[in-house]
């Protein structure tokens, strides 16, 4: 009896989407409604909108999928002093943050090595200014001025985890372990 039921409210609800596709309003803006590359896009960040707008020399408007083809590069003038790039050896995989939020541990999986960046020695090398630019004027901060040290963890260094013990967990990509380290100072037992 209730595998019946059950094989009902399925027919049902099947029905009441059949339903919905077949008799929805015509322009109301739904991927049912619409073809995919008709359909309007929205942007989780303004920023990416607004230099997409600058792109398509579009102000206002829906902006649709079928525009967005015409597109192979995107130049950051809205990030102009928030983004900057550091130099990271090898393949770099993961970013994680330490618990206190003063570092940032880099990963590379084919450097043997966690780099680990300072965010204070970021903003000073920021705010001393003197850095080189790729080839879209983004700058480049200097390595050895924004890196805290390098710690050899093993092969294949892709993501770590910080522990209420003081270590830090790395796992590896090239080698069946995960790597147990400490950053020392106020991370030490």
């Amino acid at each position: 009896m209730r595998k019946v039921t059950s094989i009902r409210w399925i027919g049902l609800s099947l029905l009441l989407v059949l339903a919905a596709i077949v008799f929805w309003p015509a322009g109301s803006g739904t991927v049912f409604a619409q073809p995919p590359d008709e359909a309007p896009v929205t942007f989780p960040d303004p920023n990416l909108e607004a230099t997409i707008r600058e792109v398509l020399n579009k102000p206002e408007g829906a902006i649709y999928a079928s525009e967005l083809e015409s597109i192979t590069i995107l130049v950051p003038k809205a990030a102009e002093e928030l983004l900057y790039f550091a130099p990271e050896p090898k393949s770099p995989h993961g970013v994680d943050i330490s618990p206190g939020g003063e570092y940032m541990v880099v990963s590379g999986k084919l450097d043997p090595h966690v780099t680990i960046y300072s965010f204070d020695k970021v903003l000073s090398a920021i705010d001393a200014g003197g850095f080189k630019t790729d080839d879209y004027g983004i700058p480049i901060l200097a390595f050895d001025d924004v890196v805290e040290s390098q710690v050899e963890v093993g092969l294949g260094p892709l993501h770590t985890q910080f522990g209420p013990d003081g270590y830090a967990y790395t796992s590896l990509f090239l080698e069946p372990a995960v790597a147990r380290w400490t950053m020392g100072g106020e991370y030490e037992d």
